[in-house]
């Protein structure tokens, strides 16, 4: 086995950006755009504007070919009632139209909703509904079509993870007139914290295509520009151009999105012009994509990479073991050598760039004596092969992770840093669902984990601790030990987004960055810098916001592949 010294530096001759995976997580192109070989330095600028740049040399569109977008991994479902990861977003977002998008500073634009108000107690938003639109079978997508998706997200036989995570203070919802829609929560919420949830979820279906359920599964239909084709899984998506989309008939004839796990495929089909654009490049491909002319853009995206560590295990409900993880990791390190650079090390699940962040907390830094000191004072003794045993019981830990070799190689590294504070990790691996079903299951002790928000405001990305979440990453509420912590984290976190005056926001804020470094219910340990790639002959790819998940109704192509 490689020491973590040999790991490190193998790392620096071909580290990896972790970028897929998470939960609604935001991997894809959005932030600043990068120069190679600056590990991480990014230059000033939008998502869009190496596009942009491209575009000037090329100004008439030319109609029809195909846009092949790799994903590096598996989709989990193509219907999106049942499923909410970043892998599904990449796939659908063309199919389907959500109730708003983002501009490139985070602002709302209009999508299915042409305009929007709040009431003065911020428990009452009205939308106005685009006139005239359609699904992709011909079904009015309308103030009704709006109400009849939110009672099927909200069906419990449907057990929709996006209505759990957006719509659990939701009172009812209306639909006065065709073109009006109307959401009542039970309590305030900020809008600049509560819109960005219609982005992704719920996306809009058919009504007429969804009342056949087994068939949706696997012949979804919306309203966005291009109605699904094709779906082989884990080999990918077809979607072909739907003409008669309400913004007009796309360029493109289809969009494939191909699923390439393997990492050296992925930048071979890139060099060789057999894909048009990647999500989540390896952070060491970028000189040579660079170099071929391919465009690449990198920026910070709302979310946190951590460890999720399993608080129904009684040795990780000590929080003294987690802190001695805490300070075992190095995040400098892993950050230079893995991630080239492409990283910022977190502290209590807020980015550093957020206005609610607490800048006067520091987090646990790099401290292998005083981890080993925190657990020899809690009674824990090492035995001959050097692993920490109390009452009998070694202190030894299952960790999960999926078939990314970064993921894997993070993983190893935090293996041997932990091995050397006395504390065994066994890695196991699986593919990207079952990792998924294992998370949600609470079936692991430990593992490597990515997730992403909205925004980047200080409460609205909560890394999925409060007890309404479809899942819990700390699985905190299967404890009862930490009954009181939850309601606690609950209390803070649903406070928050019900606070309208600003200042008691940020107070709100701070409190949970506070609460996090002191429990640590998950170990923060960066927010990444996301990659991706773009061939010079594609124009008008849309990735709104800091979110990068493509809208291909205004792309074409100037060469055809």
């Amino acid at each position: 086995m490689l020491t973590r010294r040999e790991l490190i530096r193998r790392a620096g001759g071909f580290g990896l950006l972790a970028a897929t995976g998470g939960l609604l997580a935001a991997c894809g192109s959005g932030g600043t755009t990068s120069s190679a070989g600056t590990g991480g330095t990014a230059a000033t600028g939008t998502a869009s504007t190496a596009a942009a740049t491209a575009s000037a040399a090329a100004t008439t569109p030319i109609t029809g070919g195909t846009l092949t977008l790799i994903t590096p991994a598996s989709i989990a479902a193509i219907n999106p009632v049942h499923e909410a990861d970043w892998n599904t977003d990449q796939a659908l977002y063309n199919m389907f139209d959500p109730l708003l998008t983002y501009d490139s500073n985070n602002k709302p634009l209009p999508l299915i909703a042409t305009s929007w108000s709040a009431s003065t107690d911020a428990k009452t938003f009205t939308f106005k509904i685009r006139n005239g639109m359609k699904f992709q079978d011909g079904t009015p997508c309308d103030a009704n079509a709006l109400k009849a998706n939110m009672a099927w997200y909200g069906d419990p036989a449907n057990k929709a993870p996006l209505y759990g995570n957006f719509f659990t203070d939701l009172d009812h919802v209306a639909a006065p007139d065709p073109e009006t829609f109307v959401i009542v929560m039970k309590v305030p919420k900020i809008p600049d914290n509560f819109f960005p949830d219609f982005l992704f979820g719920p996306l809009i279906g058919s009504p007429t295509a969804f009342a056949n359920a087994s068939k949706f599964n696997t012949n979804p239909v919306g309203s966005g520009p291009f109605a699904f084709d094709s779906y082989v899984a884990d080999n990918h998506l077809r979607m072909k151009r739907f003409d008669g989309w309400w913004g007009g008939k796309p360029y493109l004839d289809y969009v494939d999105v191909k699923i390439i796990t393997d990492q050296a495929t992925q930048l071979d089909q890139m060099l060789a012009g057999a894909a048009d654009f990647q999500f989540g490049v390896p952070a060491q491909n970028v000189k040579t994509l660079k170099d071929k002319g391919i465009l690449i853009s990198a920026g910070v995206s709302p979310g946190e990479q951590m460890l999720s560590v399993n608080l129904n295990n009684p040795i990780l409900a000590d929080v003294n073991v987690r802190k001695a993880i805490a300070y075992a990791l190095d995040r400098n390190a892993i950050i230079q050598k893995v991630l080239y650079g492409y990283a910022t090390p977190a502290v209590a699940l807020v980015i550093p760039n957020s206005p609610q962040f607490d800048k006067s907390l520091t987090g646990y830094g790099y401290d292998p004596a005083k981890a080993k000191q925190i657990l020899a004072s809690d009674g824990w003794v090492a035995g001959s092969d050097g692993i920490l045993a109390k009452g009998g019981q070694r202190l030894a830990l299952n960790m999960a992770t999926q078939t990314d070799p970064t993921w894997l190689l993070i993983c190893q590294i935090v293996q041997q840093e932990l091995k050397q504070i006395g504390i065994q990790v066994n890695i196991q691996q699986t593919d990207w669902p079952t990792f998924l079903n294992n998370m949600r299951a609470g079936s692991y002790d430990i593992a490597y984990w990515s997730l992403g928000g909205f925004t980047f405001s200080g409460i609205s990305y909560t890394a999925n601790l409060e007890s309404t979440q479809y899942w819990n990453v700390s699985q905190i509420t299967k404890n009862p030990q930490f009954k009181t912590l939850s309601q606690q984290f609950d209390t803070v976190i649903k406070t928050a987004q019900s606070a309208i005056d600003p200042t008691k926001y940020q107070q709100l804020c701070y409190q949970f960055q506070q609460m996090v470094i002191d429990n640590l219910p998950v170990i923060p340990l960066w927010h990444t810098q996301n990659i991706s790639a773009m061939q010079p002959w594609v124009h008008g790819l849309i990735a709104p916001s800091e979110y990068g998940v493509c809208r291909a109704e205004k792309a074409w192509k100037s060469k055809q592949t």
